[in-house]
């Protein structure tokens, strides 16, 4: 009978208490508000102008399914049919949601034109997605507008049915061999600076030892070409110079 106490207990601030839902409204069988809840806190009924725009589409195509007499697939296990699609809410993601209100026994059978609707709101921001990113290990989950997105980053776009949506979420992938480099960056930068200073001492030595051997080669050249005593060159060396001008 439009019991807004009955109807905020279970269908709008229990809703949002227990599933997080953000937004919820029933409607009657034309389609006019009978109760809004909104901002955490309870609406007046005409609240649901500001979204009625929105969800006309949505809420004719429930109608005209429910005149048709379709029913949920049997794997869905459902009592009714719904309608759950990706939109914008005042500008915020969101994924929406409309189902008919129905006796739990469904020995109820109310004429169509009196069924009413419960339309609920879930914007994809804040909490949600903060526990969707740690229940899926995706590292700085966020929404982001068309053509904001960090390059480089790991994205998924979610589409309306009617492909005219469009909204986007993207995260740090994820890179366990990068990781592990960056945790090991200061343990490789120690045995690189070892290497490099075993290879630097290394090398010195190497060096000191080829100047020893070059001042070692010229000293014996030298030697073996001049008196020790004189510093002139010895008679080898005359008789090597003679041949060459001899020849």
């Amino acid at each position: 009978a439009g019991d807004e106490e009955w109807i905020d207990g279970n269908l709008g601030s229990w809703m949002h208490t227990f599933f997080g839902i953000d937004e919820a409204y029933v409607v009657d069988g034309q389609d006019l508000p009978i109760y809004s809840f909104a901002e955490k806190e309870l609406k007046p009924p005409l609240f649901f102008e500001s979204r009625r725009d929105l969800f006309r589409p949505y809420l004719q195509r429930l109608r005209s399914s429910l005149a048709a007499g379709e029913t949920p697939p049997e794997e869905r296990r459902e009592q009714s049919i719904g309608i759950t699609d990706y939109t914008y809410v005042g500008g915020r993601p969101a994924v929406i949601s409309l189902k008919p209100i129905l006796s739990e026994s469904g020995r109820l059978a109310p004429p169509l034109e009196a069924i009413r609707v419960h339309v609920a709101v879930q914007y994809l921001e804040g909490a949600i997605v903060d526990r969707v990113g740690r229940a899926h290990v995706l590292e700085g989950l966020k929404y982001v507008r068309a053509g904001e997105g960090a390059p480089g980053a790991a994205s998924v776009s979610l589409t309306s049915d009617a492909g005219d949506v469009v909204i986007e979420f993207q995260w740090v992938p994820f890179k366990p061999g990068q990781r592990l480099l960056t945790s090991l960056s200061p343990v490789l930068v120690l045995v690189g600076s070892a290497l490099l200073a075993g290879t630097l001492t290394i090398s010195s030595a190497s060096y000191r030892r080829k100047l020893d051997r070059i001042r070692n080669d010229e000293q014996v050249r030298y030697l073996a070409s001049h008196d020790s005593l004189t510093g002139l060159y010895n008679r080898s060396a005359y008789e090597r110079a003679a041949d060459e001008l001899i020849e």
